[in-house]
């Protein structure tokens, strides 16, 4: 093999390296985008679980009022 040759060889093991790189950086871009994205809806989920349970809470007090009046104001 000649020294040509063995450059050669050389520069497209770099070159595959250099693809390579691009690919899993682009994977790993992707996946942070995906990250972001989740970390947003969990975010969401989390006011929603919030906002539920503020209304349920509400709820139940105005339902011990209601039971407080059928009961002639009697707790």
């Amino acid at each position: 093999m000649s020294i040509d040759d063995g450059f050669r060889k050389m520069l497209a093991g770099v070159k595959q390296a250099d693809e390579g790189r691009d690919e899993i950086m682009a994977g790993l871009e992707a996946a942070w985008a995906g990250r972001r994205d989740l970390d947003g809806q969990l975010t969401e989920l989390r006011e929603t679980v919030s906002t539920l349970q503020a209304m349920i809470l509400e709820q139940g007090r105005q339902l011990q009022a209601l039971r407080e009046q059928l009961r002639g104001g009697q707790p």
